[in-house]
């Protein structure tokens, strides 16, 4: 049986979609000689943007359990990519800041970012209002339902 242009469409929809996902779980260096995993790199970022910050505003602001942020922190520590120092102001909260490391990783993964913007960018270059309001209404459709 032919499929149709919708299902050819969900299907290659569905095909790039698990594709994408599998390379952004592949663990990385990103300009650096340690292996950093999606959950990590992420983290970092989110580092670099609060400076600072101590475990329990990560766990709070990200909705992530104290456990998950701790053993997160705990790898990136033994990794190198990050430190902790006492809070001078409180002295039972640790500060948790980037390294060299850290931020070397950070600006690799932002170059990613702005890489695949590119791609993305380079393919839609030709298409016209119309054709780009359809496509963004339809990944907005998209997004909510799988909300």
């Amino acid at each position: 049986m032919k499929k149709t242009e919708r299902e050819f469409i969900g299907e290659q929809l569905l095909n790039v979609m698990s594709e994408w996902m599998e390379r952004d779980a592949q663990s990385r260096r990103f300009g650096t000689d340690t292996l950093l995993y999606h959950s990590e790199i992420h983290l970092l970022a989110f580092l670099k943007e609060h400076p600072g910050i101590h475990a329990a505003q990560i766990a709070r602001l990200l909705g992530l359990t104290r456990g998950a942020v701790s053993q997160t922190l705990a790898r990136l520590t033994a990794k190198g990519f990050i430190v902790k120092q006492r809070d001078p102001e409180n002295c039972r909260r640790i500060r948790i800041t980037l390294t060299e490391k850290g931020r070397t990783a950070c600006k690799n993964h932002e170059a990613l970012h702005r890489r695949n913007e590119q791609r993305i960018s380079e393919i839609l270059k030709d298409a016209d209002e119309s054709r780009l309001a359809f496509l963004r209404n339809f990944l907005e459709q998209l997004e909510k339902a799988l909300l």
